[in-house]
Protein backbone atom coordinates (compact mmCIF):
# COMPACT_ATOMS: atom_id res chain seq x y z
CA UNK A 1 0.00 0.00 0.00
CA UNK A 2 1.26 3.55 -0.63
CA UNK A 3 2.81 5.47 1.99
CA UNK A 4 0.20 8.41 1.88
CA UNK A 5 -2.53 5.71 1.89
CA UNK A 6 -1.37 3.81 4.78
CA UNK A 7 -1.12 7.31 6.40
CA UNK A 8 -4.80 8.43 5.15
CA UNK A 9 -6.03 5.09 6.79
CA UNK A 10 -4.20 5.82 10.25
CA UNK A 11 -5.12 9.09 10.56
CA UNK A 12 -8.60 8.52 10.44
CA UNK A 13 -8.48 5.28 13.06
CA UNK A 14 -7.10 7.97 15.72
CA UNK A 15 -10.01 10.90 14.73
CA UNK A 16 -13.07 7.71 16.14
CA UNK A 17 -10.80 7.66 19.75
CA UNK A 18 -10.81 11.70 19.84
CA UNK A 19 -14.49 11.99 19.18
CA UNK A 20 -15.24 9.07 21.52
CA UNK A 21 -13.15 10.53 24.40
CA UNK A 22 -13.96 14.60 23.48
CA UNK A 23 -16.47 15.01 26.39
CA UNK A 24 -15.37 13.47 30.09
CA UNK A 25 -18.56 13.94 31.90
CA UNK A 26 -20.13 10.86 29.54
CA UNK A 27 -24.07 10.90 28.64
CA UNK A 28 -25.02 13.12 31.43
CA UNK A 29 -26.53 16.67 30.26
CA UNK A 30 -28.69 19.34 31.88
CA UNK A 31 -32.29 19.13 31.47
CA UNK A 32 -33.84 19.47 27.80
CA UNK A 33 -30.97 18.85 25.70
CA UNK A 34 -30.62 16.63 22.84
CA UNK A 35 -27.50 14.49 22.40
CA UNK A 36 -26.39 11.97 19.50
CA UNK A 37 -23.72 10.35 17.37
CA UNK A 38 -24.04 10.55 13.43
CA UNK A 39 -22.87 9.09 10.69
CA UNK A 40 -23.54 10.13 7.02
CA UNK A 41 -22.08 10.46 3.41
CA UNK A 42 -21.26 13.69 1.38
CA UNK A 43 -20.83 14.82 -2.49
CA UNK A 44 -20.76 17.53 -4.43
CA UNK A 45 -18.29 19.69 -6.37
CA UNK A 46 -14.63 20.22 -6.27
CA UNK A 47 -13.62 23.63 -7.28
CA UNK A 48 -9.55 24.98 -6.88
CA UNK A 49 -9.14 28.60 -6.27
CA UNK A 50 -4.81 28.90 -6.47
CA UNK A 51 -2.40 30.22 -9.50
CA UNK A 52 -3.67 28.12 -12.18
CA UNK A 53 -6.85 29.27 -12.59
CA UNK A 54 -9.18 30.79 -15.38
CA UNK A 55 -11.48 33.45 -13.14
CA UNK A 56 -10.31 34.37 -9.92
CA UNK A 57 -13.15 32.71 -7.72
CA UNK A 58 -15.95 31.68 -10.02
CA UNK A 59 -14.98 27.82 -12.06
CA UNK A 60 -14.67 27.98 -15.65
CA UNK A 61 -16.29 25.61 -18.02
CA UNK A 62 -13.54 22.44 -17.54
CA UNK A 63 -12.67 23.12 -13.86
CA UNK A 64 -15.00 21.18 -12.30
CA UNK A 65 -14.30 18.34 -11.10
CA UNK A 66 -15.98 15.49 -7.91
CA UNK A 67 -15.19 14.96 -4.39
CA UNK A 68 -17.07 12.20 -2.22
CA UNK A 69 -16.52 11.05 1.39
CA UNK A 70 -17.48 9.89 4.65
CA UNK A 71 -18.03 12.00 8.40
CA UNK A 72 -18.82 10.33 11.46
CA UNK A 73 -19.04 13.09 14.79
CA UNK A 74 -20.99 13.85 17.94
CA UNK A 75 -23.90 16.14 18.90
CA UNK A 76 -23.52 17.64 22.15
CA UNK A 77 -26.28 19.94 22.49
CA UNK A 78 -28.41 22.39 19.96
CA UNK A 79 -25.51 24.53 19.76
CA UNK A 80 -22.21 23.06 19.63
CA UNK A 81 -21.14 19.79 17.57
CA UNK A 82 -17.75 18.04 16.16
CA UNK A 83 -17.54 15.55 13.60
CA UNK A 84 -14.39 13.45 11.90
CA UNK A 85 -14.55 13.74 7.63
CA UNK A 86 -12.81 11.34 5.05
CA UNK A 87 -12.94 12.93 1.51
CA UNK A 88 -11.44 11.82 -1.55
CA UNK A 89 -11.94 14.16 -4.96
CA UNK A 90 -9.82 15.96 -7.93
CA UNK A 91 -9.04 19.54 -8.87
CA UNK A 92 -8.53 20.86 -12.15
CA UNK A 93 -7.46 24.74 -13.22
CA UNK A 94 -6.19 26.32 -16.21
CA UNK A 95 -4.78 29.90 -16.85
CA UNK A 96 -6.69 32.54 -18.73
CA UNK A 97 -3.09 34.74 -19.31
CA UNK A 98 -1.00 31.65 -19.22
CA UNK A 99 -0.12 28.97 -21.00
CA UNK A 100 -0.65 25.80 -17.96
CA UNK A 101 -3.78 24.17 -16.89
CA UNK A 102 -3.49 21.30 -13.91
CA UNK A 103 -4.92 17.96 -12.61
CA UNK A 104 -4.67 16.98 -9.01
CA UNK A 105 -6.10 14.13 -6.90
CA UNK A 106 -6.18 14.70 -3.33
CA UNK A 107 -7.63 12.71 0.16
CA UNK A 108 -8.29 14.68 2.99
CA UNK A 109 -8.65 13.83 6.79
CA UNK A 110 -10.10 16.68 9.18
CA UNK A 111 -11.67 17.26 12.33
CA UNK A 112 -14.17 19.90 12.34
CA UNK A 113 -16.22 21.89 15.02
CA UNK A 114 -19.98 22.73 14.11
CA UNK A 115 -21.42 25.74 15.58
CA UNK A 116 -25.38 26.56 15.30
CA UNK A 117 -25.84 30.38 16.35
CA UNK A 118 -29.47 30.28 15.76
CA UNK A 119 -29.98 27.37 18.33
CA UNK A 120 -28.84 30.46 21.13
CA UNK A 121 -32.25 31.62 21.51
CA UNK A 122 -35.84 30.76 21.35
CA UNK A 123 -37.95 27.50 22.02
CA UNK A 124 -38.12 24.49 20.96
CA UNK A 125 -34.03 24.43 19.76
CA UNK A 126 -33.97 20.17 19.53
CA UNK A 127 -36.68 20.13 16.59
CA UNK A 128 -35.95 22.69 14.54
CA UNK A 129 -36.55 21.96 11.19
CA UNK A 130 -34.31 23.95 9.37
CA UNK A 131 -30.45 24.70 11.29
CA UNK A 132 -28.03 26.88 9.74
CA UNK A 133 -24.19 26.39 11.35
CA UNK A 134 -21.03 27.18 11.01
CA UNK A 135 -17.92 24.87 10.05
CA UNK A 136 -14.12 25.13 11.43
CA UNK A 137 -11.49 23.15 11.56
CA UNK A 138 -8.01 21.72 10.60
CA UNK A 139 -6.68 18.82 8.57
CA UNK A 140 -4.26 17.38 6.31
CA UNK A 141 -4.86 16.96 2.60
CA UNK A 142 -2.60 13.91 0.72
CA UNK A 143 -2.05 15.16 -3.04
CA UNK A 144 -0.72 14.28 -6.55
CA UNK A 145 -0.79 16.95 -8.90
CA UNK A 146 0.56 17.38 -12.57
CA UNK A 147 1.08 20.45 -14.29
CA UNK A 148 0.57 21.00 -18.48
CA UNK A 149 1.53 23.09 -21.15
CA UNK A 150 -1.55 24.12 -23.43
CA UNK A 151 0.40 24.86 -26.40
CA UNK A 152 2.66 22.29 -27.14
CA UNK A 153 0.10 19.94 -25.09
CA UNK A 154 2.58 18.09 -23.05
CA UNK A 155 3.30 17.50 -18.94
CA UNK A 156 6.16 19.25 -18.11
CA UNK A 157 5.97 18.96 -13.91
CA UNK A 158 4.59 16.66 -11.21
CA UNK A 159 4.49 16.78 -7.37
CA UNK A 160 4.62 12.95 -6.30
CA UNK A 161 2.66 12.56 -3.42
CA UNK A 162 2.94 15.43 -1.06
CA UNK A 163 0.89 16.58 2.77
CA UNK A 164 0.00 19.60 3.55
CA UNK A 165 -2.11 20.97 6.87
CA UNK A 166 -5.08 23.02 5.87
CA UNK A 167 -7.87 25.17 7.70
CA UNK A 168 -11.25 24.88 6.87
CA UNK A 169 -13.64 27.76 6.96
CA UNK A 170 -17.58 27.09 5.79
CA UNK A 171 -21.13 27.13 6.44
CA UNK A 172 -24.30 25.23 5.94
CA UNK A 173 -27.82 24.17 6.56
CA UNK A 174 -29.41 20.97 8.42
CA UNK A 175 -32.76 19.97 7.36
CA UNK A 176 -34.24 17.69 9.50
CA UNK A 177 -35.92 14.86 8.07
CA UNK A 178 -37.49 13.33 10.82
CA UNK A 179 -35.78 11.73 14.16
CA UNK A 180 -33.29 9.96 12.37
CA UNK A 181 -32.22 11.18 8.80
CA UNK A 182 -30.95 14.78 7.86
CA UNK A 183 -29.89 16.62 4.48
CA UNK A 184 -27.33 19.21 4.90
CA UNK A 185 -26.15 21.37 2.35
CA UNK A 186 -22.29 22.83 3.14
CA UNK A 187 -19.63 25.30 1.45
CA UNK A 188 -16.39 25.03 2.58
CA UNK A 189 -13.14 26.50 1.59
CA UNK A 190 -9.68 24.75 2.38
CA UNK A 191 -6.84 26.99 3.02
CA UNK A 192 -3.73 24.85 1.92
CA UNK A 193 -0.51 25.52 3.98
CA UNK A 194 1.23 25.74 1.04
CA UNK A 195 1.31 28.12 -2.92
CA UNK A 196 2.73 25.03 -4.82
CA UNK A 197 -0.21 22.59 -4.77
CA UNK A 198 -0.47 23.40 -8.40
CA UNK A 199 3.52 23.41 -8.58
CA UNK A 200 2.71 27.44 -9.92
CA UNK A 201 3.97 30.24 -7.03
CA UNK A 202 2.77 33.59 -6.70
CA UNK A 203 2.81 36.32 -4.24
CA UNK A 204 0.41 34.83 -1.79
CA UNK A 205 0.87 32.15 0.01
CA UNK A 206 -1.05 29.59 0.15
CA UNK A 207 -3.53 27.67 -2.19
CA UNK A 208 -6.93 27.43 -1.82
CA UNK A 209 -10.29 24.62 -2.77
CA UNK A 210 -13.64 24.60 -2.22
CA UNK A 211 -15.82 22.04 -1.89
CA UNK A 212 -19.93 22.50 -1.67
CA UNK A 213 -21.30 19.26 -1.02
CA UNK A 214 -24.28 17.69 -0.15
CA UNK A 215 -25.12 15.06 3.15
CA UNK A 216 -27.22 12.58 4.01
CA UNK A 217 -26.68 11.81 7.72
CA UNK A 218 -28.20 9.21 10.30
CA UNK A 219 -28.01 10.13 13.74
CA UNK A 220 -28.11 6.70 16.43
CA UNK A 221 -27.56 7.03 20.07
CA UNK A 222 -29.87 9.77 20.61
CA UNK A 223 -30.45 10.59 24.36
CA UNK A 224 -33.40 13.14 24.91
CA UNK A 225 -33.09 14.58 28.81
CA UNK A 226 -37.23 15.98 29.88
CA UNK A 227 -38.15 17.63 32.54
CA UNK A 228 -38.90 16.01 35.93
CA UNK A 229 -42.56 16.40 36.74
CA UNK A 230 -43.32 19.37 38.88
CA UNK A 231 -45.93 17.31 40.66
CA UNK A 232 -44.64 13.51 41.69
CA UNK A 233 -46.67 10.89 41.45
CA UNK A 234 -48.51 10.07 44.95
CA UNK A 235 -48.97 5.79 45.27
CA UNK A 236 -51.36 5.19 47.85
CA UNK A 237 -50.66 2.08 49.59
CA UNK A 238 -53.13 -0.22 51.31
CA UNK A 239 -53.51 -0.36 54.99
CA UNK A 240 -52.05 -3.75 56.15
CA UNK A 241 -52.20 -3.28 59.71
CA UNK A 242 -54.90 -5.43 61.91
Amino acid sequence: MPKNKTGFLLIFLLIIPVLLQAQAEGNETRKGHLRYWEGGVAFGPSVFMGDVKYYRFAPAQGEWRFASGISFGRRFSEIFGLRGTALAGKLAGRQKNGNHRMESRYKELSLSGVLYPGNFFGKNRNNRVIQPYLVAGIGLVFYNTNLYTLNPAKQIKKSGNKTEGILILGLGIDFRMNNQWSVSIESANRGVNSDYMDLVRSGFPYDVYNITSVSIKYRFGIIRYHRPSRYPMVTKQKNTAR
